[in-house]
């Protein structure tokens, strides 16, 4: 039995229930995208194009290639402005004259960040606002917490759930991270060395795995034991090539060398 409607490949997308009524040897009339020139084919090549993702048809090559190279005026959907685009990178859905507008739509439309509401204080007896949207402290309770590690010691720190069980090369890493909160203003200064004020780390003159356990905190991460040294400088002092000398005593200091002072004396002074 013929069939004598005219179909296009689009069409038959669409509407998925005509183009299932036919069998995959029944012969269609496709109608060039391109000239409107009628061509039959056979249903079972045509699934074939629908699979590859086409949605056009041509009866020629020369007819796809005039196709997409075709540009006409197209509305953005953003700013609404008329613009060219050719065929061939015209899309179903929104169709943008720049990549600003289409940020400024999909911005609007689909926003990835939510807006950051600060919540109440974790303190039950408080009802200020948190430090910022990372914290569940207000900025009281986060400087008595901050606090209570300054005078917690070395024992009781490294003996808490979250580090006890953590590996021995990495339990006095919290302590030096509690060092660069603590002394902020010395990131802002240059190289105690070499001037070099691009970058600058905190080092501590006496190395935190020499000071004894029942040390608090603070007395480590003191301004008096820490240092801003640039990266080559650290490297070289950790590696015993640069060498400071303490204040009142002519004895210098140097890490995993022969010459230390002795630490009691240096817990005293910085206490």
């Amino acid at each position: 039995m013929p069939f004598t409607s005219i179909y296009t490949i689009r069409y038959l997308i669409e509407y998925p229930d005509t183009f299932n009524s036919f069998r995959s040897r029944d012969n269609i009339t496709i109608s060039c995208d391109n000239c409107q020139t009628l061509s039959t084919r056979i249903v079972k090549n045509i699934k074939g194009y629908i699979v590859k993702g086409s949605k056009h048809s041509f009866c020629s090559r020369n007819c796809q290639t005039l196709y997409h190279d075709t540009t006409i005026d197209i509305p953005c959907t953003n700013c609404h402005n008329i613009f060219k685009r050719r065929k061939a990178q015209i899309t179903d859905g929104n169709n943008f004259c720049g990549k600003s507008c289409s940020a400024s739509y999909n911005n609007r439309v689909t926003p990835k960040r939510k807006k950051k509401v600060l919540n109440i204080c974790s303190n039950v007896e408080c009802d200020r606002h948190v430090r910022n949207h990372r914290s569940d402290l207000c900025e009281c309770h986060y400087s008595e917490k901050r606090d209570l590690f300054k005078n917690m010691t070395l024992h009781e720190y490294q003996n808490k759930d979250s580090v006890k069980d953590k590996h021995p090369s990495w339990v006095n890493s919290h302590v030096r991270n509690f060092c660069r909160s603590w002394n902020k203003d010395l990131t802002e200064k240059p190289c105690k060395v070499c001037a070099y004020s691009k970058h600058v780390e905190l080092c501590h003159k006496i190395p935190v795995s020499f000071f004894p356990k029942n040390t608090v905190m603070k007395t480590v991460n003191n301004k008096h034991n820490v240092i801003q040294l640039c990266r080559n400088c650290h490297w070289e002092f950790d590696h015993g090539l640069l060498y400071f000398y303490v204040e009142g005593s002519d004895i210098s200091y140097a890490p995993y060398s022969n010459i230390i002072f002795t630490l009691i004396d240096a817990i005293k002074r910085y206490n």
